[in-house]
């Protein structure tokens, strides 16, 4: 036959026995203070929301030279990319090199590394930034 016939097993709903209602549950209060320390930060500049990636730390001897090798897309000019130390541009010099090393590379120098050269370093191609290192000296 075509009819599917399902056995039904009796479902009795039995009352449930009235429980005499004298349990109060007392909940203690718990004073939960969270302070968070704040963050040693420079203030950012408010127009740029850029998620804060982790930087990967770089530590360095002074007087060394650090050379950064970032990729950038083929039709940006060298002087689409901008170097940032705190979101601050740093514009390229004796003391900080870029160099483009080929269509697609550029090659970021920082020579003879000084304390005050400790900082975060990202760099901006076409608008759009990337971090780099975070430079401990």
């Amino acid at each position: 036959s075509d009819h599917l016939i399902l056995a039904t097993p009796s479902i009795t709903v039995l009352p449930k026995e009235e429980q005499p209602k004298t349990e109060t549950t007392t909940v203690e209060e718990e004073q939960i203070t969270v302070t968070t320390a704040p963050e040693q930060r420079q203030p950012e500049i408010e127009e740029k929301q850029i998620p804060k990636k982790e930087l990967p730390v770089h530590e360095v001897e002074e007087t060394s030279t650090v050379t950064l090798t970032i990729d950038k897309p083929q039709r940006a000019k060298p002087e689409d990319v901008v170097l940032l130390k705190d979101g601050e541009e740093l514009k390229p010099s004796d003391h900080v090199k870029v160099t483009p090393t080929s269509p697609t590379t550029t090659e970021i120098q920082i020579v003879k590394v000084q304390p005050e050269d400790e900082g975060d370093y990202t760099v901006e191609v076409e608008g759009v930034e990337q971090p780099l290192v975070r430079l401990k000296v």
